[in-house]
């Protein structure tokens, strides 16, 4: 099989297709979030959520240029990633429209986090996320998460509320 002529064609094309699907992802999102009668299209299907995904991929392409960075600024990234989490986490509410643009703010956080704690372990950010409490937490909230869903489905198919 014959290769690219241009050496790195290959990786721009697959950069620009990066790029078209987070940004169709990111719109698809913004549009379908709360629409026809309250129901949250956005919430629950995938290519509405892929731009998340893709943002995370994105992280071993940014990684060779954060580690080029001076340690302060590194810092800097971790914090504000922390921030935005931050944030997301005390500002939003049952209330607020969820994911639409608003998602962007705690997955820039977390990605801002990974890169910053894979640029320099010693961040204090990855520092303070490695302390036992932390980890705890990390290791035991998404089983939370799932069994609380599955309990609430539960109660609710046993008293009859389906929906």
């Amino acid at each position: 099989m014959r290769r690219f002529a241009r050496p790195g064609l290959w990786s721009r094309l697959v950069f620009w297709i990066a790029v078209a699907a987070f940004a169709a992802s990111l719109a698809g999102c913004i549009y379908f979030t709360g629409i026809e009668g309250g129901r949250n299209y956005a919430f629950y299907l995938t290519p509405l959520r892929a731009w998340e995904f893709i943002a995370g991929g994105a992280i071993g392409y940014f990684l060779p240029a954060v580690r080029r960075l001076p340690a302060a600024a590194i810092e800097l990234l971790a914090a504000a990633g922390l921030l935005a989490i931050a944030i997301s986490v005390f500002v939003y509410s049952a209330e607020t429209p969820y994911p639409s643009f608003r998602a962007m703010l705690p997955v820039f956080g977390a990605v801002a986090i990974i890169l910053a704690g894979l640029a320099n372990p010693d961040v204090r950010v990855a520092r303070l996320l490695a302390l036992p409490p932390m980890v705890w937490i990390g290791l035991v909230s998404y089983a939370v998460n799932h069994a609380h869903a599955f309990v609430g489905v539960v109660v609710a198919l046993s008293l009859g509320n389906a929906e």
